[in-house]
């Protein structure tokens, strides 16, 4: 559900879809699991997915659904003050 529910989002908050995305590659990327993600994605969706965008899309909302689970990466998504910025809209201190 989780999954739709990224979409959703991307649908209707560009900007913060666009920070929640941006934390899950470089999550994924630092934990040396980004380049692996996508060429399984690719695979599996190879019928279906027309380009990197998509591809991109699709690895971010299934990765929502685990990562959500992650308490390493909530501590670190909700104490980014970049991230944060983004979702509220406002200047941080």
């Amino acid at each position: 559900m989780l999954h739709e529910v990224t979409h959703f989002i991307e649908l209707n908050n560009v900007e913060g879809y666009n920070a929640f995305a941006n934390e899950v590659m470089r999550y994924l990327s630092t934990k040396g699991i980004l380049k692996e993600t996508f060429d399984r994605y690719a695979v599996a969706y190879s019928s279906e997915i027309e380009s990197i965008d998509e591809l991109s899309s699709e690895v971010a909302a299934n990765a929502a659904e685990a990562l959500m689970k992650s308490e390493d990466f909530l501590k670190e998504l909700f104490t980014d003050k970049d991230f944060i910025q983004h979702i509220e809209g406002t200047e941080l201190c």
